[in-house]
């Protein structure tokens, strides 16, 4: 049974930081590639669910201050939904935070029970990552 599967079953709502996302996968490099491949068969499969993003601005303040929340559907093996919910502010480093933030919440969607929230910065820089990593090997 899959990291998904896992928590679904476990029937509560689990919570993992940054610490804790990095021991249970995101590190692997070959792992994020495998699984960035399989979303993008998926999408083009018509098995992925992603509704036009918006972004939250604020009068005044620079572009790059912002809070974007994406939702998306991942069918297939997968089959999890939810949002991820990415912040940046550009004066953060000057508070002592990082630039970039966020959240994942995701949801079973036989039940759109939520099951997992999840540290997003690390996950979505690894994503990207990923994104190049896969077209590198395609090459």
């Amino acid at each position: 049974m899959n990291h998904v599967g896992q928590l679904i079953e476990a029937r509560r709502l689990a919570y993992l930081n940054g610490a804790a996302v990095a021991r249970n996968g995101v590190a692997d490099f070959d792992t994020l590639i495998d699984a960035v491949r399989g979303a993008y068969l998926a999408h083009a499969d018509g098995d992925v669910v992603m509704p036009k993003s918006e972004y939250l601005r604020y009068p005044g303040r620079p572009g790059y201050d912002r809070i974007i929340p994406l939702l998306g559907h991942l069918g297939g093996a997968v089959g999890v939904s939810g949002l991820k919910q990415i912040c940046s502010g550009t004066g953060n480093g000057g508070r002592g935070f990082p630039r970039a933030s966020g959240l994942i919440i995701l949801n079973e969607p036989a039940s759109n029970r939520p099951f997992a929230v999840l540290e997003g910065a690390g996950i979505s820089a690894a994503r990207t990552a990923a994104v190049t990593g896969l077209a590198l090997r395609q090459l």
